[in-house]
């Protein structure tokens, strides 16, 4: 039999001779007794979401030996999957950002790359979900970060990867296994101890522990260690991670005016101390493992590489009274409710079974042995008829026939029982923080997909706290996982992470030789070391699916209102159709035909293969010749464009000089009528002018044959000295006119 005495009441006496194991076993009382009432308020809500829910274990008994119905409505479990599904519906990114003087933009991308792909190769989405669904329902949950050798079984020729190790995030469907010690904030990151443990039979005990353990007797294992840690037929064995602090003094010593100041920790300088020095105490945090069964120490404390208890854990709402703490799950304060709705709907579903077997009253010997029978089988029956004697031995003529059979008439309250229920139904909804909006916004005219959206928003708003607590551990989870990753990927290797597009990339790790072919982790090598110091935080948005989704909707609107744009993008909204293989080779065909400033805008960043350069090259090759040949249609075009221009300069002049000849017409033809109405005047003025002007005529004529003498003469002496030019040019062989 187990010895149901504590721990702490021991005779130190009887500790199977390990010191050890009896500081361990007292830590461990004092840890759990201060999460004891914790762990049992969450019992009781897990109790009340599974199918005995919120009943009294009495009431329940008495109920079930009077044969009384005692049902349970799963009312509470419905918020809990609505808020739990709704953080699993939202994207939750671990983020990387450098932070230090030794970490690089490329270091810390590749970083958030190799968390995604340990997300995904531990499928860690199960793990973040089984802990939000614990804190949700009952109050707190767990996961823990933990490595594994990329080899688990090596065969006949095991190679350098059966020693290489990556980090796993699992999960802790169970969260009574974990026992924390003192924290304060809600992601646990103040914890410096926790503990976790895990039964064995005997059997299984001398399996695992049997070449460990000095004895693997279960009773003498309980004698010692108390209930806590085990009976006659299992014992608990139990993991203890501890954070241990230890003061160093670290020393800033001035180099001089142009020196760099020297910091060294005090226990590794050599030599005197200089009097310009600066000290500061440093408390250096280590993490301890240890397992032990309560009666001895299986494993010894055993140095944890990282800074931080490999155990995240997520919270509730947390409510203090004086020193005492609750931490409160959604369902918490629905309890009461639930318990009422149980009452209502039992009571309802009670009357309901016993409408029909109200009795009849009759009169004895109204009714003979087949009718009487005919009548107990008209509550289940139709029954065609029931013969009543009116007049039966006995009966007194003078009170007239006999009165037929009758039953008071009974009508159960269910009305009233309907408006209790949906009463407590509104209780838990407020209980629970996703009390809806007030019913006129939810009439069916106004059931738009906006106004459903604002609903949810405003339902899910009570229960946030769990959200963000939940967010809170996650990024400690980014933490401890950023913290132990240089510890096991440490060597040169090559390794797979995962881009934000979910695509594979083989990176070459702590290789000083090695340049990254993806551009995106820049052109230095990828070493990851302890002293590179990186910043955590968390992204959330939708999911991918939800973004490929959103982004192939958008690409189909985009390519409708702008048709031209499909020879650039017309590749990727192949893609994002999802349609496999084929898919692919169309969407490669489309990239093919994508414009050059595309296809380079795409190929940035990445390392081109030989077959992309020697086409890269004939390319260039290609648009020099282009080039040229440009230059010279352009000097032809020049030419021609020449051509056009004087043609149209002549066009033009002979239109302007058109346009003159025919003014020129134009002012003729006036001046003609003119001169013809003018003549009629002058006919009459030549009569009287005839000897004026033969006169005239004469003087005139003497005067020409003067001026024809003087022209002669003009012209004989241009000759003579046009000839004098010509022998002046010529010489005497000069020609003559």
């Amino acid at each position: 039999m187990a010895d149901d005495r504590d721990a702490d009441d021991r005779d130190p006496s009887d500790t199977g001779g390990d010191t050890q194991a009896k500081e361990l076993r007292e830590a461990f009382v004092e840890d759990d007794a201060r999460w004891d009432d914790i762990r049992k308020a969450r019992q009781t809500d897990i109790t009340a979401l599974g199918p005995d829910s919120t009943w009294d274990e009495n009431d329940r008994e008495d109920r079930k030996a009077a044969g009384r119905p005692c049902l349970s409505f799963d009312e509470l479990g419905q918020y809990v999957n609505q808020l739990v599904n709704d953080a699993r519906e939202t994207n939750r990114a671990i983020e990387v950002n450098p932070a230090g003087d030794a970490s690089t933009a490329g270091v810390a991308r590749l970083v958030g790359d190799l968390i995604r792909q340990i997300e995904r190769k531990s499928n860690a989405q199960l793990a973040y979900t089984a802990m939000f669904e614990n804190a949700v329902s009952g109050s707190y949950g767990f996961l823990r970060v933990l490595p594994r050798y990329v080899q688990q079984k090596v065969g006949e020729a095991p190679t350098a990867r059966a020693f290489d190790q990556e980090l796993f995030i699992d999960a802790i469907p169970n969260p009574d296994v974990v026992v924390p010690g003192h924290f304060m904030k809600a992601d646990f990151s103040d914890c410096t101890r926790m503990w976790t443990h895990e039964s064995f039979s005997e059997r299984e005990f001398k399996q695992r522990f049997g070449k460990k353990a000095t004895t693997t007797s279960l009773d003498v294992i309980a004698r010692t260690g108390g209930p806590k840690w085990g009976d006659a037929k299992r014992t608990w064995v139990r993991e203890c991670w501890e954070i241990r602090s230890a003061p160093r003094t670290l020393l800033l010593i001035d180099g001089g005016p142009n020196a760099e100041p020297l910091v060294v920790w005090e226990d590794t300088y050599e030599g005197e101390q200089p009097e310009n020095v600066r000290t500061r105490v440093v408390e250096q945090p280590k993490v301890y493992q240890c397992v032990t069964n309560g009666y001895e120490v299986l494993d010894e404390f055993k140095n944890w590489p990282g800074r931080y208890l490999p155990i995240i854990g997520c919270i509730g709402k947390v409510l203090w009274t004086e020193d005492s703490r609750q931490i409160l799950s959604l369902i918490r304060n629905a309890l009461g409710p639930q318990q009422l709705f149980n009452y209502y709907c039992t009571s309802e579903a009670e009357l309901v079974g016993m409408t029909p077997k109200f009795p009849w009253f009759y009169y004895k010997g109204a009714l003979d042995p087949v009718n009487e029978q005919a009548l107990k089988d008209s509550n289940r029956v139709p029954v065609g008829g029931i013969a009543v004697d009116p007049k039966p031995e006995g009966w007194n003529p003078q009170m007239g026939p006999m009165p037929f059979p009758s039953r008071n008439p009974y009508a159960p309250p269910i009305q009233e029982f309907e408006v209790g229920a949906e009463s407590t139904r509104r209780r838990i909804q407020s209980a629970t923080g996703t009390g809806f909006l007030p019913t006129d916004a939810q009439r069916v005219n106004q059931k738009s997909g906006v106004a459903l959206k604002e609903i949810t928003t405003s339902a899910a708003k009570g229960a946030f706290h769990f959200i963000d607590n939940f967010e809170h551990a996650l990024r400690r989870t980014g933490e401890v996982v950023v913290d132990l990753i240089p510890y096991y990927y440490d060597r040169p290797r090559d390794i797979h992470v995962l881009g934000n597009d979910r695509k594979p990339i083989q990176v070459r790790i702590n290789d000083k030789a090695a340049v990254p072919k993806d551009k995106n982790y820049g052109t230095q090598p990828l070493m990851l070391t302890p002293n590179v110091e990186l910043d955590v935080a968390l992204g959330t948005g939708p999911s991918y699916d939800s973004e490929r989704d959103k982004a192939s909707e958008f690409a189909d609107q985009l390519v409708q209102a702008r048709p031209e744009v499909f020879a650039a993008i017309g590749g990727d909204v192949v893609r994002l159709k999802n349609l496999g293989p084929e898919g692919d080779k169309i969407a490669e065909v489309l990239d093919a035909l994508a414009p050059p400033p595309v296809q380079q805008l795409k190929a940035k960043g990445q390392a081109p293969t030989p077959r992309e350069q020697q086409l890269a090259t004939q390319l260039q090759q290609a648009q020099q010749q282009i080039q040229q040949m440009s230059q010279v249609m352009a000097a032809d075009q020049h030419k021609e464009e020449a051509k056009a221009q004087a043609a149209g300069q002549l066009e033009q002049m002979r239109g302007q000089t058109q346009a003159q000849i025919e003014q020129l017409k134009a002012d003729l033809a006036v001046m003609l009528e003119e001169i013809r109405g003018k003549q009629k005047l002058e006919q009459m003025d030549r009569q009287a002018a005839i000897d004026a002007a033969d006169r005239e005529d004469q003087q005139a004529h003497e005067m020409a044959l003067a001026g024809a003498d003087a022209a002669q003469s003009v012209q004989a002496a241009e000759t003579a000295a046009l000839q004098a030019d010509k022998r002046a040019m010529f010489g005497n062989g000069a020609p003559t006119a």
